[in-house]
Order: C-alpha cells, then sequence, then structure tokens
C-alpha cells in the first residue's frame, strides 16, 4: 500500500472537500482519504499510484502537486 501526499489548490468550500473524496472513493485501489481544507493537502492511501491520483484531483478542476509518496 501507497501513502501519497498531495498539495492541493483551488479548494474554498466543504463541496470542494466532498467533491474530490467522492471522485477518489469511487477506485476500489483507494483505501483512505483525508483532504485538509484549511492546510489544502490530501493524504490518500491505497494501490493506486501517485500520478494516478493525481490525475484524477487534476481531471477534477483542482490542480495538485505530489509532496511525497510511501510505500
Amino acid at each position: 500500500m501507497t501513502k501519497t501526499t498531495l498539495s492541493i489548490e483551488g479548494m474554498s468550500c466543504g463541496s470542494c472537500v466532498a467533491r474530490i473524496e467522492k471522485l477518489l472513493s469511487r477506485h476500489q485501489g483507494i483505501k483512505s482519504i483525508a483532504i485538509d481544507l484549511r492546510e489544502k493537502k490530501g493524504v490518500i492511501e491505497g494501490d493506486l499510484p501517485a500520478e494516478a491520483v493525481k490525475k484524477i484531483i487534476d481531471d477534477a478542476g483542482y490542480p495538485a502537486q505530489i509532496v511525497s509518496q510511501e510505500s
């Protein structure tokens, strides 16, 4: 399992967080999702590669950057 930490731009409210969480939760490889609106970051654990997680968030309209990745 991989733990990916990303910085996420463009989030302005709880609905933004909920949208990202909903999109990520649709993927079987995701085990846990923690999105922090105030710190503009997310920590996602699962079997998806960090680049795939980043693409899901980017495609939702929230530019993301991978900060760290742990296996």
